[in-house]
């Protein structure tokens, strides 16, 4: 069964952070365990052979019969799945609907990434409880309170109802893997009005350099993923041009680690306030989204962002080139606004089992924009000749929000911060914007060159 498939139980980004933003507010326990070889503890219910292990041989050329999952086997992630799957029904937990690696019952939840597995809850006694349970059925490490998940360092302050996430010391391997530890820092990852183009039809980027571009910009989009959407629009951007790149577009990706060098200390930080010590408010799931029109001078298309968050800290975000050419700036904001309508849909499909509180039952989920054409088109489903051309798929916009799902809402340019997602920003309104991510960064000065700077980075 899915023999040519790979799968494996890995939480979503936005799960976990919505999870963490909860335990903030709420002051939960936040326990981490990881399972010991995890894949030998699952069964095989279909016939499998192997042959014999080199060192085992008998002789005889015989093969072995599996009992159980070994690593290296195609099916052990889905059946090590599926085995913990069953282990938490039968303590009573249910998968969420949004998210089949999350599992719930009332206060306690429980983040699966493979065999990294976090626990929260508000009752100490019933998260040890699970955990014993686990020990008695698998054998496992416990952890403790978390400290690291998934390269990220979780500096916790319980007295102020803060987390914050940090992939610092993440961050510091990938500028000493390109030879950027000790460069000059940078204030802004995209110089204003850049627009890089498509190599030339007559030149081939050498297999090296491209492989090193791409292993760049894989690990600058797993930094972005998790904690700093400050660099989403640069890597989407930087993205496009991996099977081909030029000098142009390396150094467009070394101004990148240079503002990364000098925000390494980013955090992202989520808080409860004060008003929310006592109980279960908090201020309601909301969302900003923008689109820059034809930007992409390759291709004419162009690029929309969203930003989704729950009180002070951003949980989703995105930058993308969109899919067909835009004929007009409405049309191109109305595309993002569909974008983030899907966002919203599946945020709160995942509050409703995670944290049903700030979705406040049919009350809409807010979704400002800045471009009126696109919010009428939403809110009034009419036919017009200049929009008779557009696709079925961004009607949705209309539906979300006659039925209540969504409601869209003007907010002037300058303080929408879906803005940093779609262009590059000068140095004060993108500072400006980042701080509404709830990112908190000590911003660089004006730095004198590293006298350390090694002779790989001057060759890079």
């Amino acid at each position: 069964m899915d023999y040519e498939e790979t799968f494996s139980s890995v939480v979503k980004s936005m799960a976990y952070k919505m999870m963490f933003n909860r335990a903030a507010v709420l002051d939960l326990e936040i326990e981490q365990v990881d399972v010991d070889v995890a894949f030998l503890n699952s069964t095989i219910d279909y016939e499998v052979y192997v042959e014999q292990p080199e060192g085992l041989e008998d002789g005889t050329g015989r093969v072995c019969k599996l009992n159980r999952t070994l690593y290296g086997f195609r099916q052990s992630p889905r059946a090590w799945y599926l085995t913990l799957k069953d282990f938490f029904h039968s303590y009573g937990l249910f998968t969420a609907a949004a998210d089949n690696s999350v599992f719930f019952y009332e206060d306690i939840q429980v983040a699966v990434y493979v065999d990294d597995l976090l626990i929260f809850g508000a009752d100490k006694a019933k998260v040890q409880h699970l955990k014993i349970a686990l020990n008695g059925r698998f054998s496992m490490k416990d952890l403790g309170p978390v400290k690291w998940y998934l390269g990220i360092a979780i500096e916790r302050n319980r007295s102020e109802r803060t987390i914050k996430l940090s992939q610092k010391a993440y961050l510091e391997k990938v500028l000493s893997r390109f030879g950027m530890l000790h460069c000059n820092a940078d204030e802004v990852p995209m110089a204003v009005g850049q627009k890089l183009q498509r190599a030339s039809s007559d030149y081939e980027a050498e297999r090296e350099f491209t492989r090193t571009y791409q292993e760049a910009i894989g690990s600058l989009m797993y930094l972005m993923l998790c904690t700093r959407p400050d660099i989403a629009y640069a890597i989407s951007n930087l993205s496009k041009f991996s099977a081909n790149p030029t000098g142009e577009h390396w150094k467009a990706v070394k101004k990148v680690l240079r503002y990364l060098k000098g925000t390494s200390d980013a955090k992202l930080v989520f808080r409860g306030n004060a008003t929310h010590i006592q109980g279960y408010g908090q201020d309601p799931l909301g969302g900003y989204t923008d689109a820059a029109f034809a930007d992409c001078p390759d291709t004419r298309r162009s690029t929309s962002g969203y930003v989704f968050s729950v009180g002070s800290g951003a949980i989703s975000w995105s930058s993308k080139r969109q899919s067909t050419v835009s004929t007009s700036t409405t049309e191109s904001e109305y595309k993002g606004q569909f974008n983030a309508a899907l966002e919203a849909m599946y945020l709160r499909n995942l509050a409703k089992d995670l944290w049903p509180e700030i979705i406040q039952g049919a009350i809409p989920i807010v979704v400002q924009a800045d471009n009126n054409g696109a919010i009428g088109l939403a809110k009034n489903n009419m036919g017009h000749s200049r929009t008779k051309h557009f696709d079925t798929k961004p009607k949705l916009c209309q539906e979300v929000e006659e039925t209540g799902i969504v409601t869209y809402q003007r907010v002037d340019t300058e303080d929408n911060v879906a803005d940093v997602l779609t262009i590059p920003l000068a140095r004060d309104r993108h500072r400006k914007l980042v701080k509404e991510f709830g990112l908190e960064v000590s911003w660089p000065g004006n730095k004198l060159k590293d006298p350390r700077k090694s002779a790989t980075e001057a060759k890079a």
